[in-house]
């Protein structure tokens, strides 16, 4: 199940990827301060395949596998929000705790989904 996952990921990354390039070239982050949002949630959505093509390469138990997907997009979205504060992204900015809580809920969010569908998968494959 850890290829697909690998799939998913590189998937995910590339829309990742996309939505963000989009962002920067067409100034949707200071037109529309929404897109940040989306953009969060993919990103988590990555994350969360990431942990799970980790953790089904590892054979980790159902309860393990919540826990790295958890802790990793816990970790990249906070790695994510310092990198955009020592850079002077969010000088400035008012709100910048909630946003950054904000984002990394999106993060938690998008890696929820991504278990969920690990969920649903290792549910239908048990029937």
């Amino acid at each position: 199940m850890s290829i697909i996952f690998n799939i998913l990921t590189v998937l995910s990354a590339l829309l990742t990827a996309f939505l963000y390039w989009v962002g920067l070239d067409r100034f949707y982050f200071w037109y529309y301060p929404w897109f940040d949002i989306p953009i969060h949630m993919v990103g988590g959505l990555t994350i969360g395949f990431w942990g799970l093509a980790l953790a089904t390469r590892r054979q980790f138990s159902f309860r393990r596998t919540f826990v790295c997907v958890l802790l990793l997009a816990i970790a990249v979205g906070s790695v994510w929000e310092l990198f955009e504060y020592v850079s002077g992204l969010t000088e400035g900015e008012d709100g910048y705790w909630f946003d950054t809580l904000k984002d990394l809920g999106d993060d938690l969010f998008g890696a929820f989904v991504a278990f969920g569908v690990y969920w649903f998968a290792s549910r239908s494959k048990k029937s």
